[in-house]
């Protein structure tokens, strides 16, 4: 589960206050043993409470600028600097940030929950891989019927996966994303992400909790669904695809599924995980890692990502 920066400094505090309040004065003293074992022991806690009382009278001193200087993380992890150009708190409590770079090149990424999602420089090949791993995959089963397709997005509020899932033979495409202003922001300032895909007629969203609505849609009715979550980013552990409800979740795309339908998603950091859960639930899961070299850029990119896949038989 995802918590938030003020979150994690304040349950932090209250742990060092715990600790503090704990009366150790009985052992440091070294009044109740002379074996060397004991009093080394002794000096061990002594050097750790004094190390925990420095870093609460830190904490206690700069706790506000600490919360303040958040985008620090920013921009160590892209490597110049960047700032923020819009921010919206969801109606169900995430907070997604947009930020713009200051070089020339006014790379734009999109932050989930104060956690890095994707940008613009890399959003491309991201999508197509999760789209077209699955897409591939549905085509090799049964090319006759791959038109009209039907397909369902669970996540992917930015409109990447969208936006290639219409560039296929697609009818109808659901998009289960929690919240609508995650829609918005990102139609507004991340553009290139959905490039129209919001308002092709085909796009369907359904709003709200995802491993809840997933349950209205007919069965056997999908010809594809994609998984376009990152645990990182969820708002609780309840909206985690390995958490406690991943069960439910992929009882449900199966359910969903038509025979030969394909399920497709981004395992995040959990490769082994989603093979494991995918060999219970769908017929030759596959780990893929897509070949990243992008044909615009004279430069192999850095991004190592992991995407799931198998079929309902």
């Amino acid at each position: 589960m995802n918590k938030r920066r003020e979150e994690i400094i304040e349950q932090f505090d209250e742990l060092l206050e715990h600790a503090l309040d704990l009366d150790f004065s009985g052992i440091v003293s070294k009044k109740w043993s002379e074996r060397p074992e004991d009093q080394e022991l002794c000096e061990i806690i002594d050097s750790f409470m004094k190390g925990l009382r420095h870093v609460h009278g830190y904490l206690d001193r700069n706790k506000e600028q600490i919360k303040r200087d958040h985008f620090t993380q920013y921009y160590k992890v892209f490597g110049n600097p960047f700032k923020e150009i819009d921010e919206v708190e969801t109606k169900s409590g995430q907070k997604v940030q947009i930020l713009e770079s200051l070089g020339e090149n006014k790379l734009r990424a999109l932050f989930m929950n104060e956690c890095y999602t994707m940008d613009t420089d890399s959003e491309r090949l991201y999508h197509s891989a999760l789209v077209g791993i699955g897409m591939q995959r549905r085509r090799a089963i049964n090319p006759d019927t791959f038109s009209d397709l039907k397909v369902t997005i669970i996540g992917g509020g930015d409109g990447g996966t969208l936006r290639e899932v219409l560039s296929y033979p697609v009818a109808k495409a659901n998009l289960l994303e929690l919240d609508e202003e995650v829609v918005q922001i990102c139609k507004h300032n991340l553009p290139t992400f959905s490039l129209g895909a919001f308002d092709d007629e085909r796009f369907n969203p359904i709003y709200g909790d995802a491993f809840d609505n997933i349950t209205d849609i007919e069965e056997s009715s999908q010809d594809l669904v994609f998984v376009d979550l990152n645990d990182v980013e969820a708002p609780s552990e309840a909206s985690t695809v390995t958490g406690s409800r991943s069960k439910h979740l992929l009882i449900e795309v199966e359910r969903i599924l038509r025979e030969d339908g394909v399920c497709g998603a981004y395992c995040g950091g959990y490769p082994r995980k989603y093979f494991s859960m995918f060999k219970k639930h769908f017929h030759q899961p596959l780990i893929t890692i897509p070949d990243l070299f992008d044909p615009d850029s004279k430069d192999s990119l850095a991004h190592e990502w992991f995407f799931a896949s198998g079929f309902k038989v």
